[in-house]
């Protein structure tokens, strides 16, 4: 069975598709007329690929509106069809296995969680994931959306064309071929990405970060994920190995990242680092009511627990969350200073805390980023929050299935 294949614009066979769906994922409903206005195509070719969208069962009807008190026929308007197809995402990180299925529009219309110790290895973790995405599959298998395929989101360096995870520090994997694993127990088409790199295409797509032709997703978790995503496509570099903001050094002095680099931004502004602040400070003497509701478990400590205490004006969770905050802008300085993006999204499982950050990162950024003091930039919570990474497997399957659409013979006045 033919594998899934990467994101990427310059892959479309005809660009002209990805420009109408975009603005149907952005805009709908909307009219044809509606859409020539505002990709700037003439009617002819936005009717030509409508014609092939709606034969292929992307594009339905989505009722008439009159046009004010002008003469002439009613707008007929359009949407994506929700029910054109069922994709099966998942996402993999250190702490946890996530599955879901999502419709087309896009929708998480199930989705599950498990927990799993760092100290299994990858065939514990593959044999747990295996087991969830059977039952996503049985969920939805037999019923009148087809299933287009399973994708899965991973922390680290990935080969798009083997579906294998090459590095996951944050894991300790090296080479562990998921794409195959998956495949021969499900028996349907599978891709895998980077966890960011998804999430970011996610936002950009459908959510936070749609309008902005530069922007920048943060993925809060156990380790900092970043993508970058310009005029629509991944920054991934020569190697794949580009975005990776959370192994960059800013503070030399400091911990050992688990990459083996000293003072990576994981080490200070990941959620691993938020926690082992509350933790030090607690054992350093320092009161809080987090003692009392984990009942003096340190180990149990999550985020929410954190979360709750910072509610309630606890000094230890209020200051970890500060200054996991000023680390967080800090880094964020630096790219801003670099890419000048015009949206910064955040999203993953400490989005959770973002109104406790926000003001120490502005401040941060206001001190260092240079196009901070012009501030045309925005800051934003994720519209998908923690399932930035799972909705991102829905833009993966979009891209391959545009790409298996026929060639639309555009008509002679046709133009981008």
């Amino acid at each position: 069975m033919a594998g899934l294949r990467t994101i990427n614009h310059v892959d479309m066979r005809n660009r002209n598709i990805a420009i109408i769906v975009n603005h149907l994922y952005q805009y709908a409903p909307i009219s044809r007329a509606g859409l020539a206005k505002k990709t700037g195509l003439n009617k002819a070719t936005v009717t030509s690929i409508i014609r092939i969208l709606m034969e292929n069962g992307f594009v339905v009807e989505a009722g008439t509106r009159h046009m004010g008190s002008s003469a002439g026929h009613p707008a007929i308007d359009l949407r994506i069809n929700p029910d054109a197809g069922r994709v099966i995402g998942a996402e993999i990180n250190a702490e946890s296995i996530a599955v879901a299925v999502l419709d087309i529009s896009p929708r998480i219309i199930w989705r599950e969680t498990r927990k799993h110790s760092q100290k299994e290895n990858a065939d514990a973790v593959m044999e747990e994931t295996i087991q969830l995405l059977h039952q996503a599959y049985a969920r939805i298998q037999g019923g009148t959306a087809p299933v287009l395929g399973i994708v899965v989101a991973l922390p680290g360096l990935v080969d798009l064309r083997s579906n294998v995870l090459l590095d996951a520090p944050d894991m300790g994997w090296k080479n562990v071929p998921i794409g195959r694993l998956i495949q021969d127990e499900l028996k349907l088409p599978v891709a895998i990405g980077n966890s960011a790199h998804m999430a970011s295409i996610a936002e950009n797509y459908f959510g936070a970060s749609k309008e902005s032709e530069v922007s920048l997703f943060l993925n809060l978790g156990p380790s900092l994920g970043s993508g970058i995503v310009i005029m629509d496509n991944v920054l991934s570099g020569a190697a794949g190995l580009a975005s990776e903001a959370g192994h960059m050094t800013v503070d030399p002095n400091g911990e050992v990242c688990s990459c083996g680099n000293i003072g990576c931004w994981n080490t200070v502004a990941s959620l691993r680092a938020l926690l082992k602040r509350v933790r030090t400070s607690i054992q350093e003497g320092c009161p809080s009511a987090i003692q009392k509701v984990v009942q003096g478990d340190l180990t149990d400590l999550n985020l929410d627990h954190v979360i709750w205490a910072a509610h309630n004006r606890d000094a230890v969770a209020c200051r970890a969350l500060e200054e996991t905050g000023v680390w967080l802008g800090i880094g964020i300085s630096n790219l801003i200073n670099l890419l000048n993006p015009e949206s910064i999204v955040l999203g993953g499982p400490m989005s959770a805390a973002y109104d406790f950050f926000l003001p120490s990162i502005q401040k941060e950024i206001l001190k260092r980023a240079f196009v901070g003091k012009v501030k045309n930039y925005q800051i934003t919570l994720a519209k998908y929050r923690e399932d930035s990474c799972l909705v991102g497997s829905l833009a993966v399957i979009y891209w391959n299935l545009m790409n298996q659409l026929q060639y639309i013979t555009l008509p002679e006045d046709g133009r981008l």
